[in-house]
């Protein structure tokens, strides 16, 4: 659900791209690692450069929005 109103569209998996399974499970097995606690410097790491490209792209949307947007 999360996917669909992040990226809207489908997550890869149901697009039928099943020998990425093997991968979804790694990552899966990965975040769940991190959540208890395995690599915490890291994990900080990653969530805070997840932050900063979702704000590029929040910034990016926002200013495709205005361009089509005249003002007088």
């Amino acid at each position: 659900m999360s996917h669909y109103f992040l990226f809207k569209s489908k997550p890869t998996i149901l697009d039928g791209h099943f020998e990425l399974t093997p991968l979804y499970s790694m990552l899966s097995m990965m975040n769940f690692m991190f959540i208890l606690g395995y690599r915490p410097f890291l994990y900080q790491e990653i969530k805070e450069e997840i932050e900063v490209e979702l704000k590029n792209e929040r910034v990016d949307r926002e200013s495709e929005n205005t361009k089509g947007i005249k003002t007088e």
